[in-house]
């Protein structure tokens, strides 16, 4: 049997469902077909309804005697820099690519550490954070941002740390393209954690009316996502309970939502992503019509071929919905154009395993 070309660690947060856990089992899957070793570990685990395992997430070994979320998370970290099974750790968020790098730090291991930033807030707004992140340099091998935003003011905060940042645009598995049928869609879906920074009150304000006005047949939202804030979601049940109890309903988490359910059309009202949401680029890469607010980071990478609505406004989402309901064929016509454009997965592997060999081997570095 031949031996692995690298032994990669893909670090998460836990095992759940979210973008980067998304993006750390499907680039392990790509890693592992082109000959490398690959294990995904999670720091925590698995959180109450939030969770969802794959049966591929690993939670990493900790002692008994590491009590506390910040101690235990740091002696998991170490364990696995001290462990010599790996070549290179791969952290994606926040929580995992300080842990990753203290861990290397206090093992006094010099194991590469590559960091994938994927925040659609500043994870640095702080100067404890950042004092911390600098601190971290010495273990920083490569800073991987999933959009020009997030470099930039990376960039901006640790110009000492310029040229070990780069960009790397997430892409996605694209489907074959399936002609939709003509008559209207009816099967709406919000893809995402049910968090304040989703927005999920101006898809419940902008779908109630839209509900009501749509007539024959009759057509439904399905909020698809685990509750990452019990607060949040309480409140926002209540709100589909009062507004749209017959229209809109709660789906929970789903690992593959895209293939799980019957979605017409995706529906996207997060209020900032650092990049844009995978969300979206797996919707176009099924052919799926894309709903989403105006701003740039949601519909950039699938060249504005959406349908878009003002910012934070209920009724211009409304119109938005009604619009793409009344005219379905301009609809499928523009989620072709975004399904031609989608960025491949393929691409996003390739340039990660460049710079993960690299890290790990200087001498393979072109």
């Amino acid at each position: 049997m031949p031996q692995p070309r690298l032994r990669i660690c893909e670090l998460v947060l836990a095992p759940a469902v979210g973008g980067a856990e998304t993006l750390a089992l499907t680039l392990a899957a790509s890693l592992r077909e082109a000959g490398h070793a690959v294990d995904v570990i999670a720091l925590d685990g698995p959180r109450g309804e939030a969770s969802l395992s794959t049966g591929e997430i690993r939670v990493a070994e900790r002692p008994r005697w590491a009590k506390g979320e910040r101690l235990g998370r740091l002696t998991a970290a170490r364990l696995l820099a001290m462990s010599g099974r790996y070549d290179v750790i791969h952290a994606h968020s926040y929580l995992p690519n300080l842990y990753a790098r203290a861990g290397a730090a206090s093992s006094r291991t010099r194991l590469p550490v590559v960091v994938t930033l994927l925040s659609g807030s500043d994870d640095f707004a702080t100067h404890s954070a950042r004092r911390v992140e600098a601190c971290l340099a010495p273990w920083t091998s490569a800073v991987v941002a999933m959009g020009e935003r997030l470099q930039n003011e990376y960039r901006e905060y640790f110009p000492k740390l310029r040229d070990r940042v780069r960009v790397i645009h997430v892409g996605v598995h694209r489907e074959p393209f399936v002609e939709r049928d003509l008559g209207k869609p009816t099967r709406f879906a919000l893809v995402g954690r049910v968090t304040p920074q989703k927005d999920l009150e101006t898809a419940i304000r902008g779908f109630a009316p839209f509900a009501e006005a749509a007539g024959d047949p009759p057509v439904t939202l399905s909020i698809i996502g685990p509750p990452s804030d019990a607060e949040y979601a309480r409140r926002m049940h209540l709100l589909a309970d009062t507004l749209a109890r017959d229209s809109v309903s709660f789906v929970g988490a789903r690992a593959n939502p895209f293939a799980d359910e019957k979605i017409d059309v995706l529906v996207h009202s997060a209020v900032s992503e650092a990049h844009t949401p995978i969300a979206i680029l797996e919707a176009a890469g099924r052919g799926i019509p894309v709903i989403c607010r105006d701003s740039g980071s949601m519909a950039d990478a699938i060249g504005w071929h959406c349908t878009t609505f003002a910012d934070g406004s209920p009724e211009h989402l409304t119109r938005a919905l009604l619009q793409v309901r009344n005219d379905w064929p301009q609809a499928i016509r523009r989620a072709r154009l975004a399904w031609e454009i989608v960025p491949r997965f393929d691409d996003t592997a390739r340039r990660y395993e460049a710079l993960l060999t690299a890290v790990a081997d200087p001498r393979s570095a072109s």
